[in-house]
């Protein structure tokens, strides 16, 4: 249910395996830090995005963490993560070309909102600020962490 995700050994176990079975080198999550600024974050973004910064390091990639996985899902180490962040953010990412498929996305989430056309404009809204100064129409900022490898 809404609000009631736990930071578990299970949660944690199967983050780690889907990020040993894809094998991404970058991976993007929330912010796992309370953000008052554009509203309270929700409880379960902040929690998920603590698990996979706690999944893409240390845990997907040793072979000491889940060792119930292997030999099915070997270690895999991420190269970075982009961590959404409005505030001093360390890298600006154009999504000028993909704004109208990532409002599609959004708008999957139909149970979230009442007045769908209201989020979509203040989301438009926002990424057109973040944008701004970079020379692109729309953008999303994030802290950028690279591992070492």
């Amino acid at each position: 249910p809404d609000g009631e995700v736990e930071d578990t050994r299970d949660l944690r176990r199967d983050v780690s395996r889907e990020i040993r079975r894809f094998k991404p080198d970058l991976v993007i999550t929330q912010n796992p830090h309370r953000t008052y600024n554009l509203g309270a974050s929700h409880r379960d973004h902040r929690i998920t995005a603590g698990v996979a910064l706690d999944c893409v390091y240390p845990l997907a990639r040793d072979h000491l963490a889940f060792p119930e996985l292997m030999p099915e899902f070997e270690p895999h180490r991420v190269r970075e993560v982009y961590v959404m962040q409005w505030e001093n953010p360390r890298l600006v990412v154009d999504v000028s070309d993909v704004m109208d498929l990532k409002l599609k996305a959004l708008a999957c989430h139909a149970s979230q909102f009442a007045d769908f056309a209201a989020v979509e404009a203040r989301v438009r809204e926002r990424a057109r600020q973040l944008g701004q100064g970079q020379g692109y129409a729309y953008a999303e900022t994030f802290d950028r962490i690279v591992l070492g490898r």
